[in-house]
């Protein structure tokens, strides 16, 4: 059996990026996250990745800025060492120039493959751009035989978030539950929605129950993100605030679809996704 010798890339920044929006796959553009040195701070969700959108023609939608107090390197000696970084740094990772070649990449790897693309990826100090891996990226297609509205705002209900971003779309309803420690995920009871700090791989133990998961920080393009898709769970990421606003115990409505938590049981919101949504496995 031979074995196989790899030599670590020295990131600059890393991350993950899709080839199709896995929440609006008719859209065709292309999401790269990125952070600075290397990207498994993406894949773990443990900070607020930057977001680029790049549409098929090569035009840079959207860039939005990411919160990043910490970075992984890789140390001389070997082996990779988490260090910290100054609050509030503003420079994006990557160059506008980077940002098209990878969304290029990106497009190529769908291309070879002929399906949606989930591509992990690094670039090092002298500019390079490596490709570490690339699978099949999860979607679920939408059959158009009737087509139901949801409202994106709910009046006379109490609205206690309104932000955030989309992982999985769809709508949950549940006693809040806000995870303090992974413990805890032992006692995790049917139908409760899960409010955590920052996203994990770990909370797939609690998916087959939860109704929604909502998280203060984390990345769509993350493990978690990606296992909430093949669950099939409402899931809102990078609320910022969840863990403090949501009280433990508290009901709440969850519309993943427009990013918006409800105090209490919305009804309305409930039988309207409930004309919508497909069964699944």
């Amino acid at each position: 059996m031979a074995v196989g010798i790899l030599s670590m890339v020295n990131a600059r920044a890393g991350g993950v990026m899709y080839s199709r929006n896995p929440n609006n796959p008719e859209s065709e553009n292309i999401i790269i996250n990125a952070v600075k040195g290397l990207g498994k701070l993406v894949v773990d969700g443990t900070v607020t990745a930057e977001t680029y959108v790049v549409n098929r023609k090569g035009e840079i939608i959207e860039k939005l800025p990411g919160k990043q107090n910490k970075m992984i390197i890789c140390r001389e000696q070997g082996d990779i060492e988490e260090i910290p970084l100054p609050d509030n740094i503003a420079q994006l990772s990557l160059t506008d120039e980077e940002i098209l070649k990878l969304s290029k990449l990106a497009i190529k790897i769908e291309e070879y493959y002929q399906s949606p693309q989930d591509i992990e990826w690094a670039i090092d100090e002298e500019g390079n751009i490596f490709i570490l891996q690339a699978r099949q990226l999860r979607i679920h297609e939408k059959k158009s035989e009737t087509k139901v509205y949801l409202p994106t705002r709910i009046k006379g209900y109490n609205i206690l978030l309104e932000k955030g971003i989309t992982a999985c779309k769809g709508i949950g309803y549940g006693k809040a539950f806000v995870l303090k420690s992974e413990e805890e995920l032992n006692d995790f009871p049917e139908g409760h929605v899960l409010v955590a700090k920052h996203t994990n791989p770990k909370y797939v133990v609690v998916m087959n129950k939860a109704s929604a998961i909502i998280t203060d920080v984390g990345s769509p393009t993350g493990h978690m993100a990606s296992l909430s898709r093949e669950y099939n769970v409402p899931t809102i990421l990078n609320t910022e605030v969840a863990t403090k606003t949501i009280k433990h115990g508290q009901e709440i409505t969850v519309d993943a679809i427009n990013c918006v938590i409800y105090e209490g049981k919305v009804n309305e919101l409930i039988e309207a996704y409930s004309k919508l949504k497909e069964p699944l496995k």
